[in-house]
Parts: C-alpha cells; structure tokens; sequence
C-alpha cells in the first residue's frame, strides 16, 4: 500500500497579487500514517536519549501573590509545562513586598503538586537600597552564583530589567559565570 500522495504546494500571495511569471509550482508528498506515531518509540528508535534540563525561572510577580498580570500567569504556566516536559525547573520568585507564611505555604504545596520548586529570594542580607532594578538584579546574580544548583537554562522576563542588568560586562558576548 502506498502511503504517500502527491499534492500541490500551495503558493502564499498577498490579496489582490499575482504569482510572478518565474514562479515555480512544485508538489510536494504527503505522508499517511497508519497509526498515530510515539515519539517515545521515535527516540529509542534513532538511539536519541531525551534530555532532562535543570531550568530556573525567574520572576518578581506570580498570580496568587498580591497584585500581577500576565508574566507572573505565564511563568506560572511556562514552569508546568516544563516539569510536564519531565524537565527539573526551579522557580525563583522574589516579591517587591514580604509575603504572609498562608500564601506561601499554599502555593509552596500547589507547585510541589506540579513538581515545581519554589524558592523566594527575599534579598534580606543586601545593605543597599533594594528598590532600584539593579540592585535587585545584582541580588538574583549573588543568589544564582552561591547556590549550589547547576542550572542548564536560567530565564528572566524582560518586564520590569530584572536580568537586563546581569549581561552588562566589560566584555560582551560573554555569559555570566555562576560558578
């Protein structure tokens, strides 16, 4: 039985435009699949071992700790889908303001429910102002850098110049070293 079809490629066009007169037409097989495949199978199949990743994510809001918008939902959502994806993923969270011990013991036993771990930084050993973007982000880079974590991937949001800071170096092209 042969699985494959011939079907045309389709030609993208704005509205109201014309193919060119040196356009080409080509088709393009189509492949049929008996049964749904695993991509499981697929891996094992081309010796390709799936990688688990140690990924930190990085936020200053979460939805259900005082007020946040879309990033602290989606870093919330991104970290699921990641511990879902059989990745290990640390969500380093560090609020403008403390956070009561109800609140964070609930969404502590929610995350641990989704395999995520939370880990507040509360920045309480810093002798600075804490209120300016870079001394918030020099207090995640000393937390990232005596944590005893090897992360694969740390991700910031670009919301409020938390990891804006950390890149700028004397040199540049050049990561940070955490260790």
């Amino acid at each position: 039985m042969d699985n494959t079809k011939d079907y045309p490629a389709e030609i993208w066009m704005l509205p109201g435009s014309r193919p060119r007169d040196n356009a080409i037409s080509a088709r393009a097989p189509r492949i049929f699949y008996t049964q749904k495949p695993n991509p499981t199978n697929l891996l094992h199949k081309f010796k390709i071992q799936q990688m688990t990743k140690r990924i930190a994510l990085v936020t200053e809001e979460l939805s259900a700790f005082g007020p946040s918008g879309g990033i602290g939902a989606a870093f919330l959502e991104l970290s699921y889908a990641l511990s879902a994806g059989g990745h290990q993923v640390d969500l380093l969270f560090f609020p403008h303001s403390k956070i009561d011990q109800h609140s964070h013991s609930h969404l502590l036993a929610h995350l641990l429910n989704k395999n995520v771990n939370l880990i507040v930084i509360n920045g309480d050993n810093a002798t600075w102002d804490q209120s300016s973007a870079q001394n918030r982000a020099y207090i995640v880079y000393r937390h990232l850098r005596d944590c005893e974590v090897d992360y694969d991937c740390v991700h910031f949001h670009d919301y409020k110049g938390l990891g804006f800071f950390l890149p700028k170096r004397k040199k540049p092209r050049y990561s940070i070293p955490f260790k």
